[in-house]
C-alpha cells in the first residue's frame, strides 16, 4: 500500500532507539544491557537452542511523540512515512510474524486526546506474558506527566485489573479494542527485553513493587511449603499418569495445588513461603517470581517443547532449578517415570 494511505502494512522498519539516540526524538536511556548469569550446556536454556541467554546488549529508553499512530491488532507504533518501529515489536527480531507487520489493517484510526502510553503488544496476554512482557514497562511511568494514562489490551481479566490495583495504576487505566489509534502525546516504553529472554531488570522491579504490597494472609502457620502444581485434563503439556504423581506427592506431605483458583494476591502471599515446588512446564511457574531466595524447584518438561524461561527466573531469584526430561506426544503431554521423579526429590 502507498505511504501516504495509512491503511493495508506498513512500509518497512525504523528505530525509535537510534531516533533518540541522534537527538530527532526526545527521549531517554535507561540502560544499554542486563548483566546476564552464565548457564551450562546441560541447562534448558542452552538445551533448548532459543538462544535466550543471548539477547544482550538490548537498550531499554523511553522516548516523547505527539500525534503518534498506533497501527494493526498489536498497535506497533508507525512513523509518518508508515515505517513501523523495531523496538515496538520486540526490536528487529520479530517483524516477520507479527500480526501487525503482516495482516492488513483498514480500520479509521480513533483520535485520542491527552497523554498516554501503551502495554499493547505481541506479547502481552497471560500471566506470564503480562507480567515479564507488559507490566515492567510501567518503570519509566514516574518520568511522564502525572496525567497519563496507561492503554492495555482489552477486555482486561480480573487477575489483570487486581494486578494493576496492587501497583496502584488502575485508575489510569483505558481498555483498549482498537487496532487503529493516533495519540495526541505517546510516551513510548520500550520492552525490557525479548520475550521468554533472560530478563533480571523485570524480576527485580515487579518483586520491589508487589512483593510488599501484598498483606501476609497467614495461611496455615505459617510454615515452609512445598507444592506440587497440578495441571487441568484437558490442558497441553499434561501428565497422562498425573494421579499417580499426585499420589506421590501426597504421601511425601507435599501440598497440591491448582494457583487458577487462587486470586492474585493469595498467589503472591502463598509462593512467597514456598521452598520447594515441582510443576510441569507453564505459566503457573511464573510464581517463581514471589519466592524466597535458597528455594528449589524442579521442572517436568516434555522432549518436544523446551524452554528455558523458568530456569533463568529461578537464577535470578536465587533458586536451584532442575528439570526432568520425558518423551512428550503431539500434545506435547508426558509420563512422569516416578522412580526417576523419586531419586531428585530425594537428593532435593
Amino acid at each position: 500500500m502507498p505511504r501516504r494511505c495509512f491503511s493495508g502494512l506498513p512500509a518497512g522498519l525504523f528505530s525509535l532507539f537510534e531516533a533518540v539516540q541522534r537527538g530527532e526524538v526526545h527521549g531517554r536511556v535507561y540502560f544499554m544491557e542486563q548483566a546476564v548469569p552464565a548457564f551450562g550446556e546441560d541447562s534448558l536454556v542452552k538445551r533448548s537452542g532459543l538462544g535466550q541467554d543471548g539477547f544482550q546488549p538490548w537498550p531499554v529508553f523511553s522516548a516523547q511523540l505527539r500525534n503518534a499512530r498506533l497501527f494493526g491488532r498489536n498497535l506497533i507504533l508507525l512513523n509518518d512515512r508508515k515505517q513501523a518501529c523495531r523496538e515496538s515489536m520486540f526490536a528487529g527480531h520479530c517483524p516477520a510474524t507479527d500480526e501487525s507487520y503482516q495482516v492488513p489493517t483498514f480500520d479509521k484510526p480513533a483520535l485520542l486526546p491527552g497523554r498516554w502510553t501503551s502495554l499493547v503488544s505481541r506479547w502481552d496476554s497471560g500471566y506470564w506474558h503480562f507480567l515479564m512482557d507488559a507490566l515492567p514497562r510501567l518503570h519509566a511511568l514516574p518520568d511522564f506527566p502525572a496525567d497519563t494514562g496507561i492503554l492495555v489490551r482489552g477486555p482486561i481479566a480480573a487477575w489483570q485489573w487486581e494486578i494493576l490495583q496492587l501497583l496502584g495504576v488502575a485508575d489510569r487505566v483505558r481498555a483498549t479494542e482498537e487496532k487503529h489509534l493516533v495519540i495526541e502525546e505517546l510516551y513510548f516504553s520500550s520492552h525490557t527485553s525479548m520475550t521468554g529472554a533472560c530478563n533480571p531488570f523485570a524480576v527485580h522491579w515487579l518483586r520491589e513493587r508487589l512483593l510488599p504490597a501484598v498483606q501476609r494472609l497467614q495461611h496455615g502457620n505459617g510454615k515452609a511449603l512445598k507444592i506440587f502444581i497440578k495441571r487441568g485434563p484437558d490442558w497441553t503439556r499434561g501428565i497422562r499418569n498425573q494421579v499417580e504423581v499426585i499420589r506421590f506427592f501426597e504421601e511425601r506431605g507435599w501440598m497440591i495445588l491448582e494457583p487458577e483458583k487462587l486470586d492474585i494476591k493469595e498467589q503472591i502471599e502463598l509462593f512467597s513461603r514456598v521452598d520447594a515446588v515441582c510443576a510441569v512446564h507453564g505459566s503457573a511457574l511464573t510464581n517463581l517470581l514471589w519466592m524466597r531466595p535458597g528455594g528449589v524447584v524442579l521442572e517436568l518438561v516434555s522432549d518436544n517443547f523446551m524452554l528455558g524461561a523458568f530456569e533463568w527466573l529461578a537464577r535470578i531469584v536465587h533458586l536451584e532449578h532442575r528439570h526432568l526430561l520425558f518423551p512428550g506426544d503431539h500434545r506435547l503431554s508426558f509420563e512422569v517415570d516416578t522412580a526417576a521423579l523419586g531419586q531428585v526429590i530425594d537428593a532435593m
